[in-house]
């Protein structure tokens, strides 16, 4: 079964991720309003997949990249975001983790989310 954690400050982005990815066929999906949160969860809880929005209140969503991982060595990581940034691109393939734009189709969105768990698997 597939674990995924998602990491947003909103809290409609937050519902609205979760019920797209239930919708996906997860079931252990669990959303935090920061990475504090997220990281109490992971050191006792695994994640095959977390989700993590670019633009947290008073963090900087990069910087927590390294510490995610040490909590949950083998997820996947997926950068979200509803602002178009120039460079982003470029930021994704030097993290090394994944991206999802938040201004997706439900069928879009289902899909990259579908294209997202088939990878982490």
């Amino acid at each position: 079964m597939t674990a995924v954690v998602i990491i947003d400050d909103s809290p409609e982005d937050r519902e609205l991720l979760t019920e797209r990815i239930v919708q996906a066929g997860v079931h252990d999906c669990v959303a935090f309003q920061n990475a504090d949160a997220a990281i109490d969860h992971l050191n006792t809880k695994s994640a095959d997949v977390i989700f993590l929005d670019y633009s947290l209140e008073n963090e900087v969503a990069l910087a927590r990249i390294p510490q995610l991982r040490s909590y949950a060595p083998g997820a996947k990581l997926v950068l979200i975001t509803g602002y178009d940034i120039l460079g982003l691109p470029d930021l994704v393939k030097r993290f090394d983790v994944g991206f999802m734009s938040k201004h997706l189709s439900q069928q879009g969105a289902y899909d990259a989310i579908q294209s997202i768990l088939a990878d982490a698997t």
